[in-house]
């Protein structure tokens, strides 16, 4: 997840579309998009990101794509990592991803987006969040590796989601080991799911041997643990690793509600995910 920090992209009537992904190693879902004419470009679709950008950039990406900036900038202390996120905005003429085409949308370049990023097949210089995301319904079929964008819903019932207040995070409700529900922001680009320690002692989770976690603001400390039961709707992880960290405290506050956790990609990755934003509703397959 990179910042939790919001502005809608106008786009035409949703036109259906899929596109292959790499997953790398966490798994992340990685397209190829089009910024400002320069393509193929790396981007991360990742539902944790909730900035008020459209897109955003890393710094290099930036200048190589003539992006001008416009004077604007913001700066979160909800990236996961000590070091304090600065969003400086830019004004980017286009932005391609399949059949979406958006003109001068919302955008801006950080230094955050390139420390969130890794090397070699999962390297990444551009980010697609929830204000990207927040008009369309997207399906990430993670055996397959293809994402499809405005699809059939699928004809199961689905688990509801609110959008936090005053940033485009999608929020869940998650039991783990039978305690809870707790808060979880739905989050696509965290290669492991994250609780609080209040929530930890709740539900009774062993802290275990020290671990670190990378995020848009660097490098934290964090406790291994092992859920016996992570469970959102019908869907059940028995033995999920998890980190037990309190990282979530400036985020929190920046979309408007308490939030006990991030639930990461190795929850959805057996299967396919599909996201309703403008239903508010989501499928585990």
């Amino acid at each position: 997840m990179l910042a939790l920090i919001a502005g809608a992209p106008a786009a035409a009537a949703p036109v259906s579309f899929s596109l292959p992904f790499r997953a790398g190693n966490d798994p992340f879902v990685l397209v190829d998009a089009v910024v400002n004419g320069i393509g193929p470009v790396r981007t991360l679709l990742d539902t944790g990101d909730a900035t008020p950008y459209a897109v955003l950039l890393t710094p290099a990406l930036s200048a190589r794509a003539g992006a001008r900036p416009t004077g604007a900038t913001r700066t979160s202390r909800a990236e996961i990592g000590p070091i304090p996120a600065r969003f400086r905005s830019v004004a980017l003429r286009s932005f391609a991803l399949g059949t979406i085409r958006l003109a001068r949308p919302s955008a801006a370049d950080s230094p955050a987006v390139a420390r969130s990023s890794g090397s070699g097949a999962r390297r990444f210089e551009a980010v697609i969040g929830g204000e990207f995301l927040r008009n369309h319904r997207i399906s990430i079929d993670y055996p397959r590796a293809r994402v499809t964008f405005d699809g059939a819903a699928p004809s199961t019932p689905p688990v509801s989601f609110v959008l936090a207040s005053r940033r485009p995070a999608a929020v869940v409700r998650v039991k783990i080991n039978g305690a809870g529900p707790f808060a979880f922001v739905l989050d696509t680009g965290a290669a492991i799911t994250i609780v609080s320690t209040n929530v930890a002692r709740r539900a009774g989770l062993p802290l275990e041997r020290a671990a670190r976690l990378q995020g848009g603001g660097g490098s934290t400390a964090g406790r291994r643990s092992t859920a016996r039961e992570l469970a959102l709707g019908a869907v059940r992880r028995r033995n999920a690793r998890v980190i037990v960290a309190d990282v979530l405290g400036p985020a929190s506050a920046e979309v408007g509600m308490r939030l006990d956790g991030i639930l990461g990609a190795p929850f959805f990755a057996r299967g396919r995910l599909t996201i309703d934003y403008p239903r508010r509703s989501a499928w585990i397959e």
